[in-house]
């Protein structure tokens, strides 16, 4: 039985188009199902601070850290290291360089065969995500690592059993338009 607390403020001005939101989610217990598969129970706090300026074209991302537990260890921990500016249109802010880190760590794939491919029948994974945002925004850089190991895959009648993956991916978007990988 998951639990869900929530709290939050939501600012409009000049008519709606500069909107603010600030809260706080916490979700106890949290667990999803499929098939007669359940996940194990997670514990999720999401705490954020936004603001959306459409005349300016532009967003604020303030804060944003996102927490999950499973049995009192982490699992997911996300965060911001300073507010990150976003914008679409010719207009500069004023905000430095922003980094947001996301990292999931040791994540039993068995306990969570509910959402995950089912092929995959057992193995520990690890992923990291940095995002670099520069030049408000316009300006992304990507880089992502995932390490899968004691990995155990069936397909059809074949099977892999002790298997370590590791990849590793980064990537430029410029103006939102430009990809580099």
């Amino acid at each position: 039985n998951a639990k869900l607390n929530a709290g939050g403020v939501v600012d409009l001005a000049q008519r709606g188009s500069v909107i603010g939101a600030s809260g706080k989610v916490t979700v106890s217990q949290l667990s999803v199902g499929q098939q007669r598969q359940t996940t194990p129970p997670v514990d999720v706090e999401v705490d954020y601070q936004v603001g959306l300026n459409l005349p300016r074209k532009s967003a604020v991302l303030e804060k944003l850290t996102i927490l999950g537990q499973q049995n009192r260890m982490d699992l997911l921990r996300a965060s911001l290291s300073r507010p990150m500016n976003l914008s679409w249109g010719d207009t500069a802010g004023t905000l430095p360089e922003s980094n947001f880190q996301l990292a999931l760590t040791e994540l039993d794939l068995r306990e969570w065969g509910a959402v995950i491919a089912t092929n995959l029948e057992s193995g520990r994974l690890n992923l990291q995500l940095e995002l670099h945002a520069q030049q408000d925004g316009k300006k992304l850089t990507t880089k992502l690592s995932v390490h899968l190991r004691d990995l155990k895959a069936r397909w059809e009648t074949n099977v892999v059993e002790r298997a370590e993956i590791k990849l590793g991916w980064s990537g430029v978007l410029e103006n939102l338009s430009s990809l580099q990988l």
